[in-house]
């Protein structure tokens, strides 16, 4: 058949299709649309009760939407949307967004004054208010940039875009580093390198414990695979393969905000002989098992849990390899601690020192690679891909001080030259 008249298509007969319908079709309302997926909303709801970020309680803010703004309703419509979604959000941002909306409601109610949107004067004297209560550069600067996502998302004018804002943020982080406070300085995880976790292994061979077994079984991974602190409490049983050659490989599924198709961990003997050590004691039930799971009061045997192990647990075991390794500090935390009937913090017991946390082993092995680079033949690309980066910045972050030493050695050795 020709379809062309006039030198123009014209479109072919549409197919009638035959389908039943519950009377005459309209549009339906919300309540009626809910009423019709009931089920399905159930199951989507038992979904979202699974992941994490839907853990996070959000701020109902319709009390703090100026109502006499055209644009309230669509405000409010865009953050209950928001709520539903949480799109390319993960639990922790969520967690700091709310807080940080919490701080600026009871800083605006405080004044008599409607949060959303902002005010920019407002706000300038929100973040003064931060910098003389003690809050870091870093803090500072994160404030704004959550306030700043709040806005957007409720499609609101955005307080942190006026000359007034950035002008004082320039002000803050000029005045901190002329009087060279120490605040203004972003304080980067103290490395656990090599050396280091070869004196732990040292110490904990000698413990055949359970915690000293998991807790090396952990420096370990986290040294080997350089993963976040939030990566490596989610790992299960089942995600670890034995190889031939006594080496273990670690499969991914999320990283950050990365989901599937993750570049796997390698992990070698010389590191998985003490995960394997770790897991023959554990005696796990299930491969559903998370694989650093809290321990029993007795410290005997491995809790079943339901959820990951905390960063906040996690860096304590960081902090017991750095206590193990320096006696006289530990002995200090210990006699504080019996004083004070509770843990004495690390305010306390060193104030001045920076122990290593649940990120330290991301950085170390970094930097190790960074220093050993040419001797390993190690790319840029090779350097990034040990932790999920697309870009060098982070690389150049953690290794800042690896590469001030090799410029002042160099430019030292040049000197003498002359």
């Amino acid at each position: 058949m020709d379809f062309v008249t006039l030198g123009r298509p014209q479109a072919p007969m549409a197919k009638e299709l035959s389908i039943s319908h519950q009377g005459e079709l309209r549009s339906l309302s919300n309540a009626e649309i809910i009423n019709a997926f009931e089920q399905d909303i159930a199951i989507a709801e038992n979904f979202r009760s699974q992941i994490k970020k839907f853990s996070i309680d959000f701020i109902d803010i319709a009390p703090f939407v100026d109502p006499s703004r055209p644009d309230s309703k669509q405000a409010l419509e865009l953050y209950a949307q928001y709520n539903a979604m949480r799109s390319n959000s993960s639990a922790n941002s969520l967690k700091s967004l709310m807080q940080v909306s919490k701080q600026w409601i009871e800083f605006n109610c405080s004044i008599g004054n409607f949060p959303f949107p902002g005010n920019p004067t407002v706000l300038a004297t929100y973040l003064q208010r931060l910098e003389a209560g003690g809050a870091k550069l870093a803090t500072i600067k994160a404030h704004v940039s959550q306030i700043s996502k709040l806005h957007k998302t409720l499609n609101l004018a955005n307080p942190c875009h006026s000359e007034i804002v950035s002008s004082h943020v320039e002000l803050i982080t000029e005045a901190m580093f002329e009087s060279e406070d120490p605040r203004a300085e972003s304080k980067q995880a103290s490395p656990f390198r090599h050396e280091h976790l070869k004196l732990v292994k040292e110490l904990y061979e000698d413990r055949d414990t359970l915690e000293h077994a998991r807790d090396l079984a952990f420096l370990c991974t986290a040294y080997a695979t350089s993963l976040r602190s939030e990566e490596l409490a989610r790992i299960k049983v089942k995600h670890l393969t034995y190889n031939d050659d006594q080496s273990l490989s670690l499969e991914r599924f999320k990283a950050k905000n990365k989901k599937g198709n993750l570049r796997g961990r390698e992990i070698p003997h010389s590191y998985a002989k003490h995960i394997t050590h770790y897991f023959e004691m554990a005696e796990f039930e299930s491969t559903e098992n998370y694989l650093f799971g809290p321990l029993s009061k007795s410290k005997s045997k491995i809790i079943k849990n339901e959820s990951p192990i905390s960063t906040k647990s996690l860096s304590r075991i960081f902090e017991r390899a750095y206590l193990n390794l320096n006696p006289t500090l530990k002995k200090r935390k210990e006699v504080l601690s019996t004083q004070l009937g509770k843990e004495a913090p690390k305010a306390l017991y060193a104030p001045n020192l920076n122990i290593w946390t649940a990120h330290s082993a991301r950085v170390g092995s970094v930097v190790d690679a960074y220093e050993n680079r040419r001797k390993l033949g190690l790319t840029d690309a090779d350097l990034m891909a040990m932790g999920d980066w697309t870009t060098l910045r982070m690389v150049m972050i953690y290794t800042r001080n690896a590469r001030e030493k090799e410029t002042g050695n160099s430019r030292r050795l040049q000197m003498l030259e002359l």
